[in-house]
């Protein structure tokens, strides 16, 4: 090749020395050689004298290595939600392992590392140093053409194989800027930058709404594969679809992809979030549920494995591994299971509850009521933790539990002549729910754990006095109305605790139905503003915690109308009162001015000036960022009307806007 350039091209290049020795006439020694010989033979004799006269002998390649570093930190043209590792990689969270938790977080995280290496190929390719070299020695020695015409003629050309003749908004500017970038390029006389960021976004541009339309379609798939395997049916995912089911059934069939249609694409994965909800979401779904469980089960079998290096200890580890089926079998059968697994799943849980009841009043034998106790015991322990993560709260297995109280206090109440079993039941129990205790307390131990010593310098009791003062006011206050109900028998009062109960009730109803509201998202559904039902945990237990708080008072008062004898009842009265006034007078509030609180501090925490950069309007960037995250909660948001055309940030979403202002934007002193 280099034989056949002029004089011209050799000259730009600076390729006359290595014309002159390859294009040269055979000699002598060269005599019956063919061309490709010659040359090979004159390289070699050029190594061997450059080898021999140089001051240092060659260790290595001299060829010089440039890195790129291609990650999700990586910036893209479209994403405007989508900026940080968090805000892209579903699999980011569990020390980068909760990829292997659903199906469409590994698709997202796929689809986003095709976008960021497809950004990042654009950028080295686009060196400023080959593209003039390539303008130097592609063009006639006496091109009439002006760099800028030059410049433009290369972005059209980019342009139209990446584009069509359909070039869309969003670009427009972007190929502006290239074709000024480039013709400063061919006019530089310096050093040049490392990339042309302009032209590489656009080619990237090209590239990304093709990518795009083709894989989410695949993602779609992966989101409706996790329906089918018990995902959270509150996921991003399933908004995706939900919010862009018209694009997605047309993204369908190949032949329609149009730039359109790729950019449309492109701007509804940037707001997809898939990936983004939280982990104490999705734990609630029978998919995570059956996951730990698999999770525990195999870290069960492997320690019990020959290869483990634990055969001293195998019966324990046997014991252990036959211990973890039952649990395995039922959480298995009640996630996954058909009509039958469910079925035995739940009569195990149901057995245990009679055996607990059946040990506590001394229905079974002497010799089987302390296996009795454990057995339904360990059975109701694993209902309240299954109950707690599949409602996300652990409201519904306290209510369930709680006839465990008056029915303790009821069987202590008939004790007959002969208690042993009785006595043995109550102990089994009592003693199971010690140890669970104690276990609770030895997990909730910081690590590590400090001197007597260094706990007490530490120890500021006016600093938490002044910061805890509420609450703890409020708990004195309740502590002092239960002490007069008690010590004036207001409990048995019908007069007194039927208004009371009214009162409370809608008490309880008013702060749910609020709390619940100030949690509802806005959601754009066909363009138009709406909200949705109140779907965080936080407002289901509020809510919930109305209905039974309502219901346990209606008992308590219907009991005292009919004025039953035994002190077991009294106990169903005061558990029932005690219940039902914490649910509506404490619950019902509480839960979701906690949950307020936290959505407020991790936005704050969040911020970033990757996200937040200077000279922009925190505000709105804020209420983007909301939108784009699906989190468009109306205690930050406000629209007039049921269907606004637009959503402003409400007061309390300007105090956020502020704090994160002053985080990234301290006072000067």
């Amino acid at each position: 090749m280099i034989t056949s350039l002029d004089e011209h091209r050799l000259r730009l290049g600076g390729l006359g020395c290595w014309h002159a020795l390859l294009d040269q006439q055979p000699t002598e020694q060269e005599a019956g050689l063919s061309d490709a010989q010659r040359c090979l033979s004159r390289l070699l004799a050029l190594e061997i004298a450059g080898t021999c006269l140089s001051d240092d002998a060659s260790t290595g390649l001299d060829t010089p290595v440039e890195l790129v570093q291609v990650s999700l930190q990586t910036r893209n043209a479209f994403a405007q939600q989508s900026i940080t590792a968090d805000d892209k990689a579903g699999g980011a969270s569990l020390s980068r392992f909760s990829g292997f938790l659903k199906r469409s977080w590994r698709v997202n995280d796929w689809i986003w590392g095709r976008l960021d290496g497809a950004t990042m190929l654009c950028r080295v390719l686009f060196d400023p140093r080959r593209l003039r070299r390539m303008d130097l020695l592609g063009r006639p020695e006496n091109d009439p053409r002006t760099p800028e015409q030059r410049a433009e003629a290369v972005v059209d050309s980019v342009i139209e194989h990446m584009f069509g003749p359909e070039l869309p908004i969003q670009v427009a500017n972007c190929a502006v800027e290239a074709k000024k970038e480039l013709q400063g390029i061919y006019e530089a006389e310096h050093e040049l930058s490392p990339s042309s960021m302009k032209l590489a976004e656009l080619a990237a541009w090209g590239l990304h709404w093709r990518i795009i339309c083709e894989e989410l379609p695949r993602l779609r798939a992966a989101i409706i594969a996790d329906r089918g395997d018990g995902a959270d049916k509150r996921s991003r995912g399933e908004l995706f679809l939900e919010e862009h089911a018209d694009l997605l059934r047309r993204l369908e069939f190949p032949q329609e992809h149009t730039v359109t249609m790729g950019m449309a694409a492109l701007n509804a994965f940037d707001r997809a979030g898939i990936g983004r909800e939280p982990l104490t979401q999705e734990a609630a779904s029978d998919q995570m549920i059956r996951t730990a469980a698999t999770a525990a089960a195999v870290a069960v079998t492997v320690a019990d494995s020959e290869r483990a290096g634990f055969a001293a200890v195998r019966p324990v580890t046997r014991a252990v591994r036959g211990a973890a089926l039952l649990p395995y079998w039922t959480i298995t059968g009640l996630t996954r299971g058909g009509n039958l697994a469910q079925f035995l799943g739940l009569l195990g849980l149901a057995v245990g509850g009679a055996l607990v009841v059946m040990a506590l009043f001394g229905m079974l034998p002497t010799w089987a009521a302390g296996p009795g106790a454990a057995i339904g015991a360990a059975c109701l322990l694993a209902a309240f933790g299954y109950a707690a993560l599949r409602s996300g709260t652990m409201l519904h297995g306290l209510v369930l539990l709680s006839p465990v109280i008056p029915l303790t206090a009821i069987a202590v109440d008939r004790l007959p002549d002969d208690r042993s079993q009785i006595t043995t039941g109550t102990v089994t129990v009592a003693g199971v729910a010690l140890v669970v205790t104690a276990l609770l307390v030895l997990g909730s131990l910081p690590a590590p754990i400090r001197t007597p010593l260094a706990v007490l310098a530490d120890f500021r009791p006016l600093q938490i006095i002044k910061r805890r003062w509420k609450q703890a006011a409020t708990v004195l206050v309740a502590l002092g109305l239960v002490w007069a109900i008690w010590q004036f028998e207001l409990h048995t009062k019908p007069w007194l605790v039927i208004p009371t109960s009214v009162l409370c009730g809608v008490f309880g109803i008013y702060m749910a139905l609020s709390g619940g509201k100030s949690l509802q998202r806005w959601r754009r559904v066909e363009g138009e503003w709406g909200t949705e039902r109140a779907e965080p945990p936080a407002a289901a237990t509020a809510g919930w915690a109305a209905v039974y708080g309502v219901g346990y008072l209606a008992v308590a008062d219907v009991l005292l109308l009919i004025r039953p004898s035994g002190w077991g009842w009294q106990a169903v009265i005061g558990t029932a009162l005690a219940f039902g006034l914490t649910l509506l007078l404490i619950t019902s509030w509480y839960v979701p001015r906690v949950e307020r609180r936290r959505i407020r501090r991790q936005l704050v925490s969040e911020a970033i000036p990757a996200v937040y950069p200077d000279g922009c309007d925190v505000a709105e960037m804020l209420r983007e960022r909301l939108e784009g995250h699906a989190s468009l909660y109306r205690f930050l948001i406000a629209g007039k009307g049921e269907h606004p055309s637009e959503l402003t940030l409400s007061q309390t979403g300007l105090v956020v806007a502020q704090r994160i202002e002053q985080k990234l934007r301290p006072p000067v002193r």
